[in-house]
């Protein structure tokens, strides 16, 4: 799954000309990041990202329907960032044996596997458009924290059916600080790679959760395993600056073939702003 930053930054710029004030603003910064609420583990990633487009028939309000644009824009089906990201012949799986051999010179990534590449290379071009959109995280944060955005989440998790209970606790992590925090150190190589860490620690605890409870009780036990792994960070920052200036050379053109190859997906579906 590509970062949040990275899916923001598309769909303001595939829906820039739709956006008319704030309300719209947030709606599609919102609606963008929507198909990943699957990693709360209260909803299966197939669901948030195939069905974006019975999603945008349900809403009803200008800004329901910009959000599920930008869903659509983000996920698999029809063919959405994610879709020209990962697959075969995607930005990821291109670069993969590059990034791989770059990691594997440094000792603590010598299990370096196909998703340690995939949330690297995923991780580097969120911190790559920072670089470029030094305003992108803030207004990110400034965005999810509004009550116009927990109405969208709240909308988006009624269409799918969740209890009244798990859209509450969607609708807080969408406003938890920890999530603010972790959108704004992709400023830095350093931020980006305590990011990546702290991700890769959830997703190592999370093999063990036997239950949906226990993968929600996994964010208390991530702070220790962090704090207990922090003495890495260093050997991480030099391994992701490697990285980046590899990848720096090709984003801009995986940024710009995506732009146009997702393109015709917003003007199938921008009528229904009309």
């Amino acid at each position: 799954m590509v970062n949040p930053l990275t899916h923001i930054f598309f769909s303001h710029t595939l829906l820039d000309h739709h956006i008319t004030n704030e309300e719209d603003a947030i709606s599609l910064s919102i609606g963008s990041i929507l198909p990943d609420i699957c990693l709360s583990g209260l909803i299966p990633y197939n669901s948030t990202h195939t069905k974006n487009v019975e999603f945008l028939e349900w809403c009803i309000t200008r800004e329901e329907k910009i959000a599920a644009i930008a869903a659509i824009t983000h996920a698999e089906k029809p063919y959405g960032i994610d879709h020209y990201t990962h697959n075969t012949n995607g930005f990821i799986h291109t670069h993969h044996d590059k990034v791989k051999s770059i990691l594997l010179k440094y000792p603590y990534f010598n299990n370096a596997n196909m998703m340690t590449v995939h949330h690297c290379i995923e991780f580097i071009i969120d911190h790559l458009l920072v670089e470029k959109y030094p305003d992108l995280p803030l207004k990110a944060v400034k965005h999810l924290q509004s009550d116009k955005a927990q109405k969208i989440v709240h909308k988006y998790t009624e269409f799918h059916s969740l209890s009244v209970k798990d859209r509450v606790k969607i609708n807080k992590i969408f406003k938890h600080k920890l999530l603010q925090k972790y959108l704004l150190q992709f400023g830095s190589i350093k931020g980006t790679a305590k990011n990546w860490q702290t991700i890769r620690n959830y997703y190592t605890i999370k093999k063990h959760a036997r239950s949906k409870s226990e993968q929600l009780k996994l964010l208390a036990k991530l702070g220790t395993k962090h704090i207990l792994s922090i003495h890495k960070i260093p050997e991480i920052i030099c391994a992701f600056t490697e990285v980046k200036e590899y990848l720096n050379e090709y984003y801009e053109e995986f940024i710009n073939d995506t732009l146009e190859n997702v393109n015709h997906i917003v003007k199938k579906y921008e009528s229904h702003l009309n």
